[in-house]
């Protein structure tokens, strides 16, 4: 048979072509969608469709913007993207106007056989042959700012996160947890920080992370957790209700190192977690965890633990911190020694170590 476009008589290749007019008539892109290219002059996000993408370096969002509108037939060996653009500022308002040159490699006879190809004796040069197409594009870069940015000039909020109770110890680390979550995101923001008498609002711009933030904060502050929603506007283009959330988080009563008493325990409080509490039995000496909803009672705090000198080895005693008589331990460790130094805690006139 005869090549339909030279004449050559040799075994077709495809579409009654010799293998040479099937390559140099072969195109590996089959369609280059023109897009609409902006680009956040504030953040770096850019948009080549309806929504906003992530933020890159400008050229890198250009080439795959680019690659996201190619069609191709089979996946090219390689994509050779250079883009030309003039010196400009990257100003809100402004455009940039340039050209994408493009080179595509493709290898024709890649996935054919040995008995598909005419030319046994080249049959791995042409498997291994490259064939280039070059494209130039026109780019027209829009500066604009991203949906993102433009909440952020403004007080747009959909929730709050509430953190009451300063006088928990836990309270600074409370507030600087919200912004540590909040910090490496793209996609959510702190409108305002509002402090208060008695703890502190973050306005958020997501709502649904504001409920993943407030079930952060009471896995690890515990304390007790509300979650109020109430409507404030409907989305025009979706016809979905939009509601605000509040999350209040009310911190514990008592700090870390506090001694309660729960479940007719005396305990060290180490750790809270939502409703539960890890401490230390005084008496036992124990590891515990108590559910806070059985009721508890503080019996004293942190800062009043005083550090003594044992003044006698069995039983136990020790300087009493606030008349300096040699008073018994409720429970003693055997391994201190008359002149050591203990940490104590008066609870109901008991002394106990801790």
């Amino acid at each position: 048979m005869k090549c339909i476009l030279c004449g050559k008589t040799e075994k077709q290749y495809h579409d009654g072509m010799c293998s040479s007019c099937y390559s140099e008539n072969y195109f590996s892109v089959e369609d280059i969608k023109k897009f609409p290219f902006s680009y956040c002059a504030n953040c770096g996000a850019y948009r080549h469709s309806v929504q906003w993408q992530g933020k890159l370096e400008l050229h890198e969002a250009i080439k795959k913007s680019l690659l996201y509108n190619m069609r191709f037939k089979a996946k090219p060996e390689e994509v050779i993207i250079t883009i030309n653009l003039p010196e400009h500022k990257m100003k809100i308002g402004s455009k940039a106007i340039g050209e994408i040159d493009v080179i595509v490699k493709t290898r024709v006879f890649k996935n054919r056989s040995l008995l598909e190809l005419p030319n046994k004796e080249n049959f791995a040069e042409m498997q291994n042959s490259l064939k280039e197409e070059e494209y130039t594009i026109p780019l027209k870069v829009s500066y604009t700012l991203c949906d993102m940015c433009n909440k952020k000039k403004t007080e747009y909020f959909e929730g709050r996160i509430q953190i009451r109770h300063v006088g928990n110890e836990q309270f600074s680390a409370a507030k600087q947890l919200v912004r540590d979550l909040i910090k490496p995101r793209n996609d959510v923001f702190i409108t305002k920080e509002e402090p208060l008498d008695n703890g502190i609002d973050f306005f958020i711009s997501s709502q649904k992370y504001v409920q993943n933030i407030g079930a952060e904060l009471y896995k690890k502050f515990g304390g007790e957790l509300t979650v109020t929603s109430k409507l404030f506007s409907r989305n025009k283009q979706t016809s979905k209700d939009l509601f605000r959330v509040d999350v209040l988080l009310r911190l514990p009563e008592f700090n870390i190192g506090d001694i309660i008493f729960i479940n007719h325990k005396l305990i060290k409080v180490t750790a809270m977690h939502e409703k539960k509490i890890v401490g230390i039995t005084l008496k036992e000496n124990k590891s515990i965890s108590e559910n806070i909803d059985k009721g508890f009672e503080i019996k004293a705090r942190n800062k009043d633990i005083h550090e003594v000198i044992v003044t006698k080895k069995k039983p136990l005693e020790v300087l009493h911190p606030y008349d300096y008589q040699s008073t018994l331990v409720a429970n003693p460790d055997f391994h201190k020694t008359i002149g050591n130094k203990v940490k104590v805690i008066i609870v109901d006139d008991i002394v106990y170590m801790v």
